[in-house]
């Protein structure tokens, strides 16, 4: 088993460090929210800054333990294959999205150290100092077309979850569906960049809390979505506060998650129309209906939440 450098810990007990010591986290957070964080505004649109030995030694060290803790199950890794492709899943588990990490850190085990994987994040990841230094090294990138024509200009494989906040604060009650709202863009990055979309459906990783509401009413309230590029304010259940804020860190469950990567979609039809609203709402509702069924499946087969 390949390890972590010296430098490496430290860069990754750093970014842990604002999630989990809650002195350090409210004073981090609180310069994110204030805007005191000198950043340079070409952070998160460096894909070449990844650092594959890194990148690779930190999935192969992490993988075991969130393997085991979450009994994870995967399904359809003969679907991840290297070269352009924009891998599109459904998001959970508010700012501690487990099974994101695993699904980025699997497909950089299973591609190798020397194939580019890029993942795109929120904003805010590239406000905190702590966060850049480990996110950019490991293929971070801003959620952005720049961005992630940049990755695929690396022939890179590049992993979203275009419903973001939307998505990753549902209710629970919502946990078997993909919600992306009206963001679409991911659809026209797919076609005007020529390649296929790979569905990625996790299940379990809703049930590390419970969501009692995504506050999306609060949030425009509080204009939250100019401040902080979010349409929720969450309030949840979890370990180990009991109902909390969800931008709280916290302490996922160990529910049993499985994730299955599906068949490539190819729109070869539509790549010269990717400008067209009626052909991207068209390729939205297909692959809506596809994630929706896959989820719905995987939900099928659970017997109890939690425990799976």
């Amino acid at each position: 088993m390949s390890r972590l450098t010296t430098s490496q810990v430290l860069t990754l007990v750093n970014a842990l460090a604002t999630y989990s010591v809650f002195p350090l986290s409210i004073y981090r957070y609180g310069r994110i929210l204030t805007g005191k964080n000198n950043i340079d505004p070409q952070v998160g649109y460096n894909p070449q800054l990844r650092d594959g030995e890194f990148a690779y030694n930190l999935s192969e060290f992490s993988l075991p333990i969130l393997e085991k803790y979450f009994r994870v199950e995967y399904r359809g890794i003969e679907n991840i294959k290297k070269g352009r492709a924009l891998y599109v899943g459904n998001h959970n588990g508010g700012l501690q999205p487990v099974d994101s990490v695993i699904t980025a850190g699997k497909m950089i085990k299973v591609l190798g150290r020397d194939v580019p994987v890029h993942a795109l994040m929120h904003d805010y990841i590239f406000k905190e100092p702590s966060f850049i230094n480990l996110v950019e090294k490991i293929g971070g990138l801003k959620a952005s077309h720049k961005a992630a024509e940049k990755a695929f200009d690396m022939d890179s494989s590049v992993l979203v979850y275009p419903g973001g906040d939307i998505d990753t604060f549902k209710p629970w009650g919502k946990r078997d569906e993909i919600i992306t709202g009206k963001r679409k863009g991911f659809i026209r990055l797919v076609l005007k960049n020529r390649i296929p979309l790979i569905p990625v459906a996790s299940c379990g990783a809703h049930e590390v809390w419970y969501v009692l509401s995504s506050g999306t009413k609060l949030a425009a309230a509080l204009k939250l979505k100019k401040i902080l590029r979010t349409e929720t304010f969450p309030v949840v259940a979890a370990l180990p506060w009991g109902i909390t804020s969800g931008f709280f860190p916290y302490i996922p469950a160990p529910s049993k998650i499985v994730i299955e990567f599906s068949k490539p979609i190819y729109w070869n039809q539509y790549f010269d129309l990717w400008e067209d609203d009626d052909v991207v709402e068209k390729c939205h509702a297909r692959f809506s209906t596809t994630m929706n069924n896959l989820i719905q499946k995987l939900h099928s087969e659970r017997k109890y939440p939690v425990i799976g």
